[in-house]
């Protein structure tokens, strides 16, 4: 059973009533700490350091761009996609939006995808182009699922959404 849109609005007033759930996404509170000083984040990538900065501008943009393409707060949002920092700025801006990641293993096929996109109601796909000989987004699409698909990698079909458009739709 999928829930609706009604049910899941329904959900948050409950958790807000509750006090379980606040207007600040996990996305935000870790935007707050690096604004603030609190949270410190860099990696070297071949010489190349990343400030949090630069990584929580990177997830505000493809925030921006999901923001753009409909996907809001309460929104699942399907990530089949190797970890790599684009997974990680890619989930950070899941998580600002509000939306809800929904993991999917990357061995997950057309008819398991089929099945746990359905199941979820996913309002967006991110998928790799290319990993362990496969790709992901081309399992999405024989899967069935019309919506926004994210492509992470090369070689981006033309029914896809690059991550960097997706980035640009936030500038």
């Amino acid at each position: 059973m999928t829930a609706s849109a009604a049910d899941r609005a329904a959900l948050v007033e409950r958790w807000y009533a509750e006090g379980r759930y606040g207007p600040e996404t996990l996305g935000a509170l870790v935007a707050e700490g690096v604004v603030e000083g609190r949270l410190l984040f860099s990696r070297d990538d071949g010489g190349r350091e990343v400030t949090a900065e630069a990584v929580v501008e990177h997830v505000r943009l493809l925030a921006a761009g999901l923001r753009a393409h409909g996907v809001g707060a309460g929104d699942p949002v399907a990530v089949q996609v190797p970890s790599s920092p684009e997974a990680f700025a890619l989930i950070g801006a899941i998580w600002l939006v509000g939306g809800v990641v929904l993991p999917v293993v990357d061995s997950a096929g057309p008819n398991e995808l089929r099945f746990i996109l359905h199941q979820s109601g996913a309002r967006a796909v991110a998928a790799a182009t290319s990993w362990r000989g496969r790709s992901g987004v081309d399992d999405v699409r024989a899967a069935g699922f019309d919506g926004l698909v994210v492509a992470v990698g090369t070689d981006v079909p033309a029914d896809a959404t690059s991550l960097a458009d997706l980035g640009r739709h936030g500038q």
